[in-house]
């Protein structure tokens, strides 16, 4: 999945590509790159998660580090971006995407 799609139509670099794998239900891997900045984020079920960052090609990487559990400052709503989205096509995914 591409997130930031409006951003990547204007040549905004704040875009990533998203893959996650689900086994009972469960989310189990999840990875993030973002081809611009050349940041990767993965996680593992029950092996951490890395912020990995990569040569201009996406070839070699050039550091990776573990991401600690918990935020290291408190989070704050006020200043938090929240989004939502239940897609374009409407008419097929309204009722999957607001199933509780």
């Amino acid at each position: 999945m591409l997130k930031g799609t409006t951003n990547f139509v204007h040549g905004l670099p704040d875009v990533s590509i998203s893959i996650g794998f689900t086994l009972d239900a469960r989310p189990v891997v999840g990875v993030i790159l973002n081809p611009f900045t050349s940041h990767l984020y993965t996680a593992i079920q029950s092996q951490g998660s890395y912020k990995t960052i990569l040569s201009q090609d996406l070839k070699e990487v050039i550091s990776r580090v573990k991401l600690p559990m918990l935020p290291v400052s408190s989070l704050s709503l006020s200043k938090s971006v929240i989004a939502s989205s239940v897609g374009y096509d409407r008419n097929k995914n309204l009722a999957v995407k607001t199933q509780t």
